[in-house]
């Protein structure tokens, strides 16, 4: 796979995210909320939050890597990107800087 190819994938990405955050009816990630009012720690609610956030974070990470990424920085920036873009939609609204994470995205790529 060439470094375009790959470069591609993460731009992908990083472009449904932006996607889905700019639709109105986004309103934040249900994992987050259940994370954030659930948040006893043997909650099972909490444990499916934290698994999946997990597995999305480990799924990011090893797309970074086969994009050619030394470390996980990448991977941590994105989903950084991607958590904040839920709640900058719901508090700013789509206007607001949730519509610039495709490009905040490309830039963590470069």
């Amino acid at each position: 796979m060439s470094n375009n190819d790959r470069d591609g994938l993460v731009s992908y990405l990083i472009d449904r995210v932006e996607d889905l955050v700019s639709r109105a009816t986004v309103a934040n990630s249900p994992l987050a909320n259940a994370a954030i009012e659930l948040h006893e720690v043997d909650h099972p609610a909490q444990q499916v939050s934290v698994n999946y956030k997990q597995t999305l974070h480990a799924r990011l990470v090893d797309l970074c890597k086969r994009a050619g990424a030394q470390d996980e920085d990448l991977a941590d920036g994105l989903m950084l990107l991607m958590e904040g873009s839920y709640t900058a939609r719901v508090t700013l609204g789509a206007e607001g800087p949730a519509r610039s994470v495709a490009k905040a995205g490309r830039m963590l790529i470069r």
